[in-house]
């Protein structure tokens, strides 16, 4: 297996909708707001990604697995996906959207998210920052790498931006395994 990170593309929207759904759909609140069987949830997750595809303050990015392809017309296996803001005192984190928008228990979302923004802004302030909003990858792959790729990328951005910028991610209580795997959990590090 061989896999390959790559910037995404406005193609990529239904594949990252995809994985976005199955990714968090043990999450139980993720569940209550997103419903897998509901259309408002592809519905909200595809309008609300190519919003923000071509926004030069958001970086999505590809996994895909190169050896699964045997002819030159196959596509890879798409593996996972991650988004990274370039979070600066001109930008702040993304308010949430309205509770109109959300596909089910709008008051949850409106708290659960609002609380995660509030959060962020208290702890990063207007230091420019590096931010990981989101990231998933098909269970088959989980533990491969992939999100250790799609991690090292925000995490050198980062470092190459200069002394002090720091990077700051959320995480699911699935998701802190592979945090605490790349050493990234410590309150001192601020990730």
């Amino acid at each position: 297996m061989h896999l390959q990170l790559r910037p995404a593309t406005a193609a990529d929207i239904p594949n990252i909708v995809t994985i976005g759904l199955s990714a968090f759909h043990t999450n139980p609140i993720h569940e209550r707001v997103f419903p897998r069987d509901l259309p408002a949830s592809d519905a909200f997750w595809a309008s609300t990604f190519a919003d923000e595809i071509d926004d030069p303050n958001a970086h999505f990015l590809i996994v895909e697995d190169v050896t699964s392809t045997t002819t030159p017309s196959q596509q890879p296996i798409f593996v996972g996906f991650a988004k990274w803001n370039l979070v600066s005192a001109d930008s702040h984190p993304p308010p949430p959207p309205g509770t109109h928008i959300w596909p089910a228990d709008a008051a949850l979302a409106d708290h659960f998210f609002g609380t995660l923004v509030e959060r962020h802004t208290a702890i990063m302030g207007a230091r420019r920052h590096w931010y990981l909003e989101l990231i998933g990858t098909q269970v088959a792959y989980h533990g491969q790498g992939a999100g250790a790729m799609m991690v090292g990328w925000g995490v050198e951005r980062a470092d190459a931006d200069g002394d002090g910028v720091e990077a700051y991610l959320d995480s699911t209580p699935a998701g802190r395994r592979l945090y605490e795997k790349l050493g990234l959990t410590s309150p001192s590090r601020r990730i």
